[in-house]
């Protein structure tokens, strides 16, 4: 049990090959279908108020997530499983929204360098976005001063 199957005609790129293509399972940028028993409410984001161990353990969480990513996970098994991550302009805690935001554009700077310099391996790094958003969107004088009104609330506090 576990062991990969290996012979004259059967080896590793006949195992590859023999995966079902469209399993959800597989595929982790399909959308799983949700259970009919199961909540459709996404979980209610932070507000301004959030406590400082709940803001600290979700900035922790980000940073792994965007780690793995740079380990060559994709993104909805990393920052995205984050469900905040999906509507970060809804977050009403400035400095996590601003952290969230951040995140993903040092993610979208990365993903270009990668793609440009064409430096990598498809095992090594996963330059899909698998339709995700990135806030792309935000200019970086924007982001700039959303971090630094964060940073002043967060010496203020």
């Amino acid at each position: 049990l576990g062991d990969m199957l290996s012979g004259r005609s059967f080896d590793l790129q006949d195992a590859m090959s023999a995966i079902e293509i469209m399993d959800p399972q597989m595929d982790t940028g399909m959308q799983k279908e949700p259970a009919a028993d199961e909540p459709q409410v996404p979980p209610v984001p932070p507000g301004a108020d959030a406590p400082t161990q709940l803001v600290i353990g979700l900035l922790d969480e980000i940073m792994c997530a965007e780690h793995g990513h740079y380990s060559g996970l994709t993104l909805p098994q990393t920052i995205y499983r984050v469900e905040w991550m999906h509507n970060a302009r809804d977050v009403g805690h400035l400095p996590l929204r601003s952290a969230l935001i951040a995140t993903s554009r040092a993610m979208i700077a990365t993903r270009t360098l990668v793609l440009r310099g064409d430096i990598h391996e498809e095992e090594d790094y996963s330059g899909s976005m698998s339709g995700l958003s990135l806030y792309d969107d935000v200019s970086d004088q924007n982001l700039t001063a959303m971090l630094h009104e964060a940073e002043e609330l967060c010496i203020a506090s």
